[in-house]
């Protein structure tokens, strides 16, 4: 996750209530505008792939 196009937050969590209070996680933030900026890069060159898809809650 790029937020602020400076930190990148790379992480086994979930947003669920079982992820929050029962799970083990683990996540990595990096403070690193260049490697940020290639994340979000990648992660935009993703849309419209097979392999991800846009959530949309019920």
């Amino acid at each position: 996750m790029v937020v602020d196009g400076r930190h990148a937050l790379i992480s086994s969590a979930n947003f669920t209530e079982r992820a929050h209070n029962r799970n083990i996680e683990v996540g990595v933030l990096i403070d690193d505008e260049a490697f940020a900026e290639q994340l979000a890069r990648q992660w935009l060159s993703l849309n419209g792939d097979e392999l991800v898809n846009e959530y949309r809650p019920a």
